[in-house]
């Protein structure tokens, strides 16, 4: 009888995960793996991982790990709502101690990129030297980051070496943590 029913939604349009959402930006839906075997929980967190890639800026990826023995163990790019709901899996499995018998090879430790591309989440490569540069250019010159009202409102601020602003540029005050995050790329 379970099969014909798994059959039957299947052939309904089911995405055959437990309830819960589908990661879209307004959907912040958590399944309930309760009761699922780790053979179940292995395909789910699999359909969960590309079900939940939809985005609509870089903000909206993240970079999620999950556990040895399910996909993404050693990291995979996934949506804000996608890595919420995979704290449902996670219980499950460690539940049943699903992974305890597997024995996965260390992680890679590399930084990776992670942003939206296309409206999917995924890897992007490392901007280039030049990209940087460039970016930073139009950041400090741009004329609404130099607006002071009064001298409180501006700050002197330096880049890293090689990078226009070395030397020091003035820049409203709301504009230096975003000056630091593209210095340090």
């Amino acid at each position: 009888m379970r099969l014909v029913l798994c059959l039957f939604l299947t052939a309904c349009g089911s995405s055959g995960l437990p309830p819960g959402g589908d990661g879209g930006a307004q959907d912040f839906g958590v399944p309930d793996a309760s009761g699922r075997t780790c053979m179940q929980l292995t395909s789910d967190v699999a359909a969960w991982i590309a079900a939940n890639q939809g985005c609509s800026n870089d903000g909206d990826c993240v970079e999620a790990r999950t556990r040895c023995g399910l996909a993404g163990h050693c990291g995979t790019p996934i949506n804000n709502a996608g890595r919420a709901g995979l704290a449902g899996f996670f219980s499950a499995w460690d539940a049943q101690a699903c992974g305890a018998t597997l024995r996965c090879a260390p992680c890679p430790e590399i930084a990776r990129f992670v942003g939206c591309e296309m409206g999917r989440c995924g890897y992007k490569s490392r901007p280039s030297c030049a990209e940087i540069s460039a970016a930073v250019q139009v950041y400090i010159t741009d004329p609404a980051r130099k607006k002071c009202s009064q001298a409180s409102d501006c700050v002197a601020t330096a880049t890293q070496c090689s990078l226009p602003g070395v030397c020091g540029v003035y820049i409203n005050q709301s504009s230096a943590d975003g000056l630091a995050n593209l210095s340090q790329q």
